[in-house]
């Protein structure tokens, strides 16, 4: 793992390890993912995730190091570097790939567990307009991602949020969808 401190290798062993720990083979995922994990433990991951952030406009490497940022994010608590939100919204913008919007949707609930107040509040926007995206396996996923939010704000509003969450069919049509996402965001804004 010196090579990660090596100014010309860094990025390109960066990118190797993540097409290692964000694609491919069950065994190699988790393999990889132990070893970065492990290294990112002894030091802040913050350096790493900012490297990150340059792979997300190349295609190939663009859904592994969603995938490898949710799991740092999710693992080892850290500061999010401040580009980060903004880039995972333009890894995902207009996208009709499913993999890329739910890798940035983990990504999402994963920087809110890690932001402050003020951070959470631009996560939380945009988890919450996901929830009318064309793509219903995409508000699916972000209704997930809120009631794990939601269940971390410890508030009498929690509940009712959850409540209308996961009493809505996400899968299915629009036709109500509206009225709902307008409620779920209320229970948020009165955060």
């Amino acid at each position: 793992m010196l090579l990660l401190n090596h100014p010309r290798l860094s990025t390109p062993f960066l990118k190797g390890l993540i097409l290692s720990a964000g694609a491919g083979s069950d065994s190699l995922l988790k393999t990889s993912r132990a070893v970065l994990l492990s290294f990112l433990s002894n030091t802040s991951p913050t350096p790493i995730l900012s490297t990150l952030t340059s792979l997300l406009p190349h295609e190939r490497t663009t859904i592994p190091t969603l995938e490898v940022m949710s799991a740092i994010l999710e693992s080892i608590p850290c500061t999010p570097p401040a580009n980060l939100f903004p880039s995972v919204q333009k890894a995902h913008y207009k996208s009709a790939n499913h993999g890329r919007l739910s890798a940035a949707v983990r990504v999402y609930g994963a920087i809110y567990m890690n932001e402050d107040k003020p951070g959470r509040k631009a996560v939380v926007d945009k988890l919450v307009a996901m929830l009318n995206h064309p793509f219903p396996k995409i508000r699916e996923g972000a209704a997930e991602v809120l009631v794990g939010v939601a269940g971390c704000l410890g508030n009498e509003t929690d509940g009712k949020a959850i409540e209308a969450l996961t009493g809505w069919d996400w899968l299915g049509g629009a036709k109500e969808r509206g009225a709902v996402v307008k409620k779920v965001r209320g229970y948020f804004d009165a955060q």
